[in-house]
This record gives C-alpha cells, structure tokens and sequence, in this order.
C-alpha cells in the first residue's frame, strides 16, 4: 500500500531544494579598481554589542590615525566600515599601529580581497601586541617567542629588542593574530624539571574593554551570555582567583634600548654576558 503521507514530505523535501535561477552573469574585473583597493581603501568592523555612530567613528579615527589629507568613511552595515584614504602612507600607518578601539569597541581592520564580497571577508582576527611575563632569563629567546606565540591564530612578528639578551628587557614581546571571538589567553604553565612548574602570564597592549566574566572582548560582564572558563590549579606564583581582570592589559613599554647599550650587540657580547652571569652565580654558591 503506498504511504501518500511520506510521498507528500519527500516532495516537499524536494521542492524546497529546487532553486531557480533565470539570470546568470559573467562580469568583467577591473584591475585597475583592484590595485585602488587594496592600497587606498580597508574595511572594519567595530565588535560591539551597540550601535556606534559612523560620524563618531570617523572623527575618532581620522585623529587616532594622524589623517592629514582626507578619509572618507562609508557605513556598509550597522558597526561595518569602508575606509577611503587618498595616500598610501596613511593607510599603512592605520594597519600597522593598532590595534585600534572606538568609545571601548575594538575595531577589526582588514584589506578588502577585490574578489569577496562583504560577507564572505573573515573578522574573526585581529593583531595585537603580547607582552610575555615572568620567563626566566635563559628562556626569553626569539625561538621560545615563536613556540608561545603558536598558541595564537599566528604570529606576525617578534620585537627583536625583548629576546636580545643586550637589552635585558624584563618581557618578551610578540605580534601575533588573535581570535577577538574567543575567550583571551591569559598565559601559560611552564614546564621544568628541577623546579616547581610556574606560571607565565601574558599583558595585551592597547587592549579594548573586554568581558571579566568569560574574556571576550565583543562584550562587558552585564551582557555576558556565556559561562565562566573552568576552573584549574595553578602554582602559587599565580596571583589571585580570578582568570580574567584588569591584570591582562599591558602598561606602556619602555625598553632600555639606548640607557643601556650605544652599539649594536654581536653573539660575542651575549656571550660575555653569560658567562659573566654564570660566574657570578658560582661566586655566590661557593
């Protein structure tokens, strides 16, 4: 006996999978277009639970940005701009000296690929600087930068003066991108074998509000919607009970690049410099 009541669901199933297009369309690129956007023009979007003013927005960043000759900013949708710069120096300067905020929103900046249209343009990344605290001398290297900085979406570089053992900067310093969806990392345990294990923590340069409750920073406490991360022990060098706080954002740096040294550091001079460390330790053991 045929089920019609089943026949009837499959063809509904069916119909509602049939899409009809009548006009389909091969358009032509236009490379010099391609070249204007992605060396005068980005695209941003502030992460905000609120609606920030496009008016705002631009006077905000045309001062933040230093712009002298002209920006147009164009609301694509509610907290999602095209930035329009009449020289490339400008444009450069606006990518490589974020991260940027506005009225406490981080806005994620990126170059438009002239082949995506809006939605398809990830926003999920963002750069920021990563200050690396409490490493022991011998591990704040530029290898051990790079291992910390694989715990990220990706590094983008290391500030050679924090793993040059000449400088004797107290931190290291990574750019790397970061997933502004997640919860922040907050550091890391470090691993040793003839000591107790100890924890390295991490401080955010220029580091927009974010959540105390879950770490995000697309929101505050009063508007968090997600539980707190689980709780787990750590060494006693960790301060406090809390995960997320104040803590996680970074004081201006202020390394002692010229203070301490005049000339540039051969692998010599680091040599020197340890060995001279080590005997003091022995003149102090013995």
């Amino acid at each position: 006996m045929v089920n019609f009541s089943d026949d009837l669901s499959q063809l509904i199933s069916d119909t509602a999978n049939l899409t009809c297009y009548d006009d389909v369309l091969t358009l032509d690129s236009n490379t010099e277009s391609n070249v204007l956007v992605q060396t005068l023009s980005l695209v941003g979007k502030l992460i905000a639970t609120r609606t920030i003013n496009p008016q705002a927005t631009n006077s905000i960043l045309m001062r933040a940005w230093n712009i002298h000759s002209g920006m147009a900013t164009i609301s694509l949708t509610p907290n999602t701009f095209r930035f329009g710069f009449t020289k490339e120096p400008d444009l450069r300067r606006a990518m490589d000296s974020g991260p940027w905020s506005i009225m406490g929103c981080h806005l994620v900046l990126k170059i438009w690929p002239p082949h995506m249209v809006l939605e398809e343009i990830d926003f999920s990344t963002s750069p920021f600087w990563v200050q690396i605290h409490g490493l022991p001398p011998d591990q704040q290297t530029h290898c051990n930068a790079l291992k910390i900085g694989a715990m990220f979406d990706g590094v983008i570089t290391v500030d050679p003066s924090s793993s040059d053992i000449c400088v004797w900067s107290n931190f290291l310093r990574i750019k790397v991108q970061i997933n502004v969806l997640m919860p922040l990392k907050t550091g890391f345990l470090l691993k040793r074998n003839a000591r107790p294990d100890v924890w390295i923590h991490f401080k955010y340069e220029r580091l927009s509000d974010f959540c105390y409750h879950c770490g995000r920073i697309c929101h505050c406490v009063k508007a968090c919607p997600h539980d707190p991360p689980p709780q787990i022990s750590l060494p006693t060098n960790r301060k406090g009970s809390k995960v997320f706080g104040p803590w996680l954002r970074a004081d201006a740096i202020s390394f002692p690049r010229k203070s301490l040294i005049n000339k540039a550091c051969t692998p010599e001079d680091g040599m020197n410099m340890r060995n001279s460390a080590s005997s003091l330790q022995v003149a102090r053991e013995s």
